[in-house]
């Protein structure tokens, strides 16, 4: 466990949390963010590390140390537009720098790869970019809350201004 975490100084300087109120880990403004499995991290990640790490990035239904983090603002927003019928959607920004030294932060992917663990293939496109912190993550580190209804829709692949105008032509606007 201990060769994955890495140094503050190894790590993006920004990272985006993606929050809702159906998530296994909780966020109170005052606290910050809490993952809701709380064993002692020693024990738990000297014994079951890999599996701990499969579970989280699949999604199992079992209480997490983990909290998931991206390291791309567009990837987040993108996985926040999936989530659109969450309760209470927000983007968080965290500032790296404002972690405590003695928290547990690891690339989702070198652990992946060095276990090589079966991620399902919808959250397999993500793993390049996460992060996960152990336990929690305080309120001080998180810098900004960006609620769903700010993030713009995305602009679809096949969009043209021709094909606005063919559109706007056929509801007879333009």
């Amino acid at each position: 466990m201990d060769k994955f975490d890495l140094d503050l100084s190894e790590v993006p300087q920004t990272l985006y949390r993606v929050q809702y109120e159906e998530s296994m880990t909780t966020y109170d403004s005052d606290t910050g963010l809490k993952a809701r499995g709380n064993t002692s991290m020693k024990f738990y990640m000297k014994k079951y590390f890999g599996e701990a790490v499969e579970y989280h990035l699949n999604w199992r239904a079992v209480d997490s140390v983990f909290i998931s983090l991206f390291s791309d603002r567009e990837h987040a927003e993108n996985w926040m537009r999936k989530m659109g019928s969450k309760t209470n959607l927000k983007l968080l920004e965290i500032d790296v720098k404002r972690l405590q030294q003695s928290s547990y932060i690891f690339k989702a992917e070198e652990i992946v790869n060095h276990f090589n663990l079966y991620i399902k293939e919808i959250a397999r496109k993500s793993v390049s970019k996460e992060y996960l912190v152990a336990n929690g993550i305080p309120s001080s580190a998180i810098v900004e809350v960006i609620r769903a209804t700010v993030i713009s829709p995305p602009i679809p692949e096949d969009f043209t201004s021709d094909s606005l105008e063919d559109r706007l032509r056929a509801l007879k606007i333009g």
